[in-house]
């Protein structure tokens, strides 16, 4: 836990498959919000009751307080969460990073995100994403 952010290592045995980093501090009727690291790239996901989704893809627009517009499209998985693959949009961790903040848009809905203590919740996540694919290292034994 760094902050409001939970980061976790996800594996089978002791081989690392994906890393997740979370926002778990929220308010009551906040959107809950997180990114997920694998072998095939990065999903930026948030979920929130304002939105009422089909599984068709959908644009979404992505405005993070410091930094510039990132249009990207979601894959909804429900009626209210939507996935985000960020793989070919590397700047927009970076304008998160910066940002205390960040809208997402999808049709006339706007919800706010907030990324404050994300630096050193993106610093833990990285130390885990270097880690997919190897096994965890040995914790000496006390």
């Amino acid at each position: 836990t760094t902050g409001p952010w939970e980061a976790v290592v996800w594996g089978i045995g002791r081989r690392v498959h994906y890393c997740t980093v979370v926002r778990v501090k929220q308010p009551d009727g906040a959107p809950s919000f997180g990114l997920l690291v694998d072998r095939r790239g990065t999903l930026f996901s948030v979920e929130t009751d304002r939105w009422t989704l089909t599984n068709a893809l959908t644009p979404v627009v992505v405005t993070p307080a410091s930094g510039r517009v990132h249009n990207l499209t979601a894959q909804p998985v429900s009626k209210r969460r939507a996935n985000m693959d960020i793989s070919k949009d590397a700047g927009l961790l970076d304008d998160l990073q910066r940002s205390e903040h960040a809208e997402v848009r999808i049709g006339d809905v706007t919800v706010k995100l907030p990324f404050d203590d994300f630096n050193a919740a993106r610093v833990v996540f990285e130390i885990c994403v270097q880690q997919i694919g190897k096994d965890m290292p040995q914790t000496p034994a006390r």
